[in-house]
């Protein structure tokens, strides 16, 4: 096959690829919804979440937190318990162990966190990143 032959040839496959490239991505349903919690526990480690179960929020007792999910499966070196079972957030991908913040007595934070993170957090040698950081020094 002479040059301008293969030239021709590899101009018009470019051309094909990048008009089913196009077709594609316009099938794709606008209401297809990111899963921004998946997003962000992948990228961060961690997710704050509002509520577990149905009775354990942000100022429920701790006594309350030990009967609704349980015992922690560590108490971690700042006082905050982890639970080394699978929480899954609400219509969402994202899943891990949950952690429980207390402040006098009550919760003051939930949070669930990879497998990583939990790891990292019972040794001692980091917390979680903060969903939301943009930069840090």
């Amino acid at each position: 096959m002479n040059t301008n032959a293969q030239s021709v040839l590899r101009t018009g496959l470019i051309a094909l690829s990048l008009i089913l490239a196009s077709v594609g991505h316009a099938s794709v349903p606008e209401s297809a919804s990111v899963d921004r919690a998946a997003a962000n526990l992948n990228l961060y480690g961690s997710i704050a979440v509002d509520l577990v179960g149905s009775n354990v929020r942000i100022g429920s007792p701790k006594a309350e937190v030990a009967t609704n999910i349980g015992s922690p499966s560590r108490i971690l070196p700042d006082g905050r318990w982890i639970i080394f079972r699978n929480y899954w957030v609400d219509q969402s991908s994202a899943h891990g162990s949950l952690v429980v913040g207390f402040a006098d007595g009550k919760v003051s934070e939930l949070m669930i966190v990879t497998p990583k993170e939990g790891t990292a957090l019972c040794r001692g040698e980091r917390g979680p990143a903060i969903a939301g950081l943009v930069a840090s020094r």
